[in-house]
């Protein structure tokens, strides 16, 4: 068999690979990005430094931050973010779910320094001792108003200390609430 058939039947079996200029051109990117990527591990090169085409274009697509890309003229090829990352999700989706969970965090602390949040734990002690506390008061008007109604009261006088009573603690209710917030 002659050199040349040799050669032919050792490249018909295998895909073409590329140096790392060549890829660079063909990509239409500088050798030096190229070189960036292969030492940043984004691109695989054989024993013999060579590219394999296909397998550095994915890899390139998945690899490379939008942002980063200057634009070309001509034909720009694929918008930024079209290329499908190993799970099925584009780097520019991935970009706008962290940066839209950034401005939910800033606002979150913008409105917790302004006062308008509070601390779900203070607010549950809070309300657990302003509950114990009109328990507290409900359960004390029959001892406080015994004497006062047992001492033969009218009906008309009665009814009038119960509900100032009643009130008295509604209202301490109340302030308690107003003072939670």
């Amino acid at each position: 068999m002659t050199h040349a058939k040799k050669r032919a039947s050792k490249s018909a079996g295998c895909k073409i690979k590329l140096s790392a200029r060549a890829y660079a051109k063909a990509r239409g990117v500088s050798h030096t990005a190229v070189q960036k990527a292969i030492k940043a591990g984004r691109i695989q090169v054989d024993r013999q430094g060579r590219i394999d085409p296909r397998a550095a274009n994915r890899a390139w697509s998945t690899g490379t931050d939008p942002a980063q890309v200057r634009p070309q003229g001509g034909d720009e090829g694929p918008a930024p973010g079209q290329h499908l990352g190993a799970q099925g999700v584009t780097y520019a989706a991935s970009r706008a779910d962290r940066e839209s969970f950034l401005a939910k965090l800033a606002e979150l602390d913008y409105r917790a320094r302004a006062g308008e949040l509070l601390e779900a734990e203070a607010v549950r002690a809070e309300v657990f001792k302003l509950g114990r506390r009109c328990r507290d008061m409900l359960l004390s008007l029959p001892e406080r108003l015994a004497p006062r109604l047992a001492a033969g009261l009218d009906v008309g006088e009665a009814h009038r200390i119960l509900r100032e009573e009643v009130e008295r603690v509604c209202n301490e209710i109340a302030a308690g609430a107003r003072a939670i917030g």
